[in-house]
C-alpha cells in the first residue's frame, strides 16, 4: 500500500461513505480543515490558514 497522499479537496460527489470505508480499511483517519453543511470537506482556498484539522466523519444518508 502506498502512503501517497490523497488529495481530497474536491468535492466528492455523493462517493464519501465509499471512501470513507476504503480509508477505514486501509487503517487511515481522515481529517477536514472545515465540514460543509452535507457533510463535505471544506476546500482549503476558502479556510484561514491557523484552521486545525479535526476527524472527517462521511455524513451518515
Amino acid at each position: 500500500m502506498s502512503n501517497a497522499p490523497i488529495d481530497a479537496t474536491k468535492p466528492l460527489r455523493g462517493r464519501a461513505r465509499a471512501l470513507a470505508a476504503i480509508l477505514a480499511r486501509a487503517g487511515a483517519r481522515p481529517l477536514a480543515l472545515k465540514v460543509t453543511a452535507d457533510g463535505q470537506p471544506g476546500h482549503p482556498l476558502y479556510i484561514a490558514s491557523d484552521t486545525e484539522p479535526r476527524l472527517w466523519e462521511p455524513p451518515s444518508a
